[in-house]
């Protein structure tokens, strides 16, 4: 099946659905009558719904769109609707509040101020056999970002995480991502509108990808962004939901045919990576960017410092130059989901030796082991 979706101008563009989802375009309308501010009509259309009061002066892209546009955009939404229904053997769950929502496509107001504004926080975690082993690590750190936002946490959130993470069961998906968004929720169009109440929730439930075999065996291969991170930024070392420098870093790494991308900050200090934490191995000690870089406090960093004394290693701290990385015997990029990768090259240049380093696969091991152990399960994979 292929679905249609339509260019600006209204001529039709074929679509692959898998193309679709992966733009995951969600399209706002507002319809303004002719009255004054406060007594504004606001209608919103998510994937393409929309009754209109007056088709003619329907905002659409920052223009003024005729109805028979909309109307295309409906038809192209529907093939996308039907594909996101959920059922039993759907590849994913979505709740809002903590009440599971039938069709993804509707999930969210398009007055979210979570979409309009970026203002909100979230946390990937990963779940093994319907257990997420790293939930409370990831509770902690979301209401922290929570806090800095003052947003109200949810009541009861952390039992709806165990509740989500053992759905994955009855999707019978082993290895699962489980993603909490939380947003201030919704207000009227502008900076000023402010909700009150708790935060809206937003659970998703996925398949994890694996890391390709190839980057497991090679190592990660990065360069160094052109972009500098603000440790004195307001959203500096919390996982905001404004990631759009994240994005254009990444883009750089992939239009030079590389992983991943360094990023530093405005001191040409070591942040990490654009969405793992980093780390290196100088002799017996295990080097991770200072808390003063404004790098994220990263829950499987965490867990890998706690591991490293018991294989021989000293934990340092440190606001490093790139010139550590460089000069490192191994390094490796930690997250949630990608889990425990190394790193073998940056901006052309080997780092470390031929082979793997042995203190990396100790603490690679360890960090599985302990990721097993958590999880109940017997093995875990990269």
């Amino acid at each position: 099946m292929r679905a249609h979706a339509y260019r600006r101008d209204g001529r039709p563009q074929t679509a692959s659905p898998d193309a679709l989802r992966r733009a995951r375009i969600i399209l706002t309308v507002q319809v303004y009558r002719q009255q004054p501010r406060a007594q504004l009509n606001h209608r919103h259309i998510i994937s393409g719904e929309c009754v209109a009061h007056d088709p003619s002066r329907v905002a659409f892209h920052g223009q003024i769109a005729a109805a028979g546009v909309l109307h295309r955009i409906a038809e192209a939404s529907s093939s996308l609707r039907q594909d996101c229904a959920m059922s039993d053997a759907s590849p994913f769950r979505v709740w809002v509040d903590g009440d599971l929502i039938e069709d993804a496509s509707h999930a969210v107001s398009a007055f979210d101020r979570g979409l309009m504004l970026g203002d909100g926080v979230f946390e990937t975690i990963r779940v093994l056999g319907g257990v997420a082993p790293m939930a409370p690590a990831h509770l902690a750190r979301l209401t922290l970002g929570a806090e800095r936002l003052g947003l109200v946490m949810p009541t009861r959130l952390g039992e709806h995480i165990s509740e989500a993470a053992a759905a994955a069961e009855q999707m019978q998906t082993p290895d699962a991502v489980l993603r909490i968004t939380l947003t201030r929720g919704d207000a009227l169009p502008g900076m000023a509108g402010l909700s009150g109440g708790a935060a809206r929730s937003i659970v998703t439930l996925t398949p994890r990808i694996a890391v390709r075999d190839e980057v497991i065996d090679r190592g990660l291969t990065l360069i160094t962004s052109q972009w500098r991170w603000s440790a004195r930024s307001p959203t500096a070392g919390i996982k905001s939901l404004d990631y759009t420098a994240n994005v254009l870093a990444l883009r750089e790494a992939h239009g030079q045919s590389v992983d991943d991308a360094l990023v530093l900050n405005t001191d040409d200090r070591i942040v990490g990576c654009t969405a793992s934490n980093i780390c290196w191995f100088v002799d017996a000690t295990l080097f991770t960017p200072a808390a003063a870089t404004g790098a994220l406090a990263g829950t499987t960093l965490g867990l890998l410092r706690s591991l490293a004394p018991g294989i021989g290693l000293t934990v340092h701290e440190a606001e490093a130059p790139i010139g550590a990385l460089l000069h490192a015997d191994a390094a490796c990029a930690c997250s949630s989901i990608r889990g425990v990768v190394p790193i073998t090259q940056l901006d052309g240049s080997t780092i470390g030796g031929q082979g793997r380093s042995p203190r990396f696969r100790a603490l690679h091991d360890a960090w599985r082991a302990e990721m097993a152990r958590l999880s109940g399960i017997d093995f875990v994979v990269d």
